[in-house]
């Protein structure tokens, strides 16, 4: 398991994990999340959905390659297409354990 699933199974354990779709997109509206991950497999809809919803709300996203069943293995889950941290510490370490994995991520400063 690539190290940034394992943080991301921490976050969850600690609570500072929303999963779902429609957990992601309430804390995206919210300003609540620090980061949001997308299965690399997610469907067009649910991810144009996330897209439009982290740029109107300038929040970060993040599509590491990971398919719905590998982000759901790594949560003890069937699949998820998304979740977000909540927490700004384990987005420091989510950031760190990704290091040298290729992704397509987008920052608020992206789409300025």
């Amino acid at each position: 398991m690539d190290k940034y699933l394992g943080m991301l199974g921490l976050a969850k354990k600690a609570g500072a994990l929303l999963v779902g779709i429609d957990m992601v997109l309430d804390g995206v509206r919210n300003s609540k999340t620090k980061v949001v991950v997308v299965a690399s497999d997610a469907s067009e809809n649910t991810l144009k959905q996330i897209k439009d919803k982290c740029v109107f709300y300038k929040a970060e996203y993040d599509i590491p390659g990971c398919t719905r069943a590998e982000l759901g293995a790594a949560l003890g889950r069937s699949e998820t297409s998304a979740v977000a941290i909540t927490d700004k510490n384990f987005y420091d370490g989510y950031k760190k354990a990704c290091g040298n994995v290729a992704h397509d991520n987008k920052s608020s400063a992206d789409r300025t």
